[in-house]
């Protein structure tokens, strides 16, 4: 899990005024986070090779389009909510195939190759395309929250 660190350019008096309502900050800016990750997601998937032929013998091969429809038709975004102290928020891939084989195994057999799937590491090129950005939209929407908290306090 990575973890968050943000840079407040205000006074800590400030944080303090708008502790009551940290919970929904975090929560709000984590979705930024997933919404530019599940983009990135979204968008690196779509891209994704695929092979109408079933591979014989020792051959691999690449998804098939069905397996490809599924995997995008099954993104979504893990529910709200804290465990502990942690606030969760990701986006990913939930259900299963019309084959009831689980879309998240899938997306990793995609991304790390199997036995018979051909590598094609498309969640590792979307995590490392989305890191800057969904930093950046976070720390600038936390500065928002927090700034439009305090403007309705004062």
């Amino acid at each position: 899990m990575a973890k968050f660190k943000f840079k407040y350019k205000g006074d800590i008096k400030d944080l303090e005024k708008v502790s009551k309502d940290v919970t929904k900050i975090m929560e709000e800016t984590l979705l930024e986070g997933a919404n530019v990750a599940a983009d990135s997601l979204r968008s690196t998937a779509k891209g994704l090779r695929t092979a109408d032929k079933y591979a014989w013998g020792n051959q691999k091969r690449y998804a098939s389009k069905a397996e490809k429809a599924e995997l995008l038709a099954n993104m979504g975004y893990s529910p709200e909510g804290t465990k502990g102290s942690l606030i969760d928020r990701k986006a990913g891939f939930e259900g299963y195939t019309k084959k009831g084989f689980p879309i998240p195994k899938l997306a990793n057999f995609i991304n790390v190759g199997a036995g018979y799937q051909l590598k094609q590491p498309f969640l590792d090129t979307a995590t490392s395309k989305a890191r800057k950005t969904a930093k950046e939209k976070m720390n600038k929407k936390i500065d928002e929250e927090i700034n439009k908290r305090l403007k309705r306090e004062g």
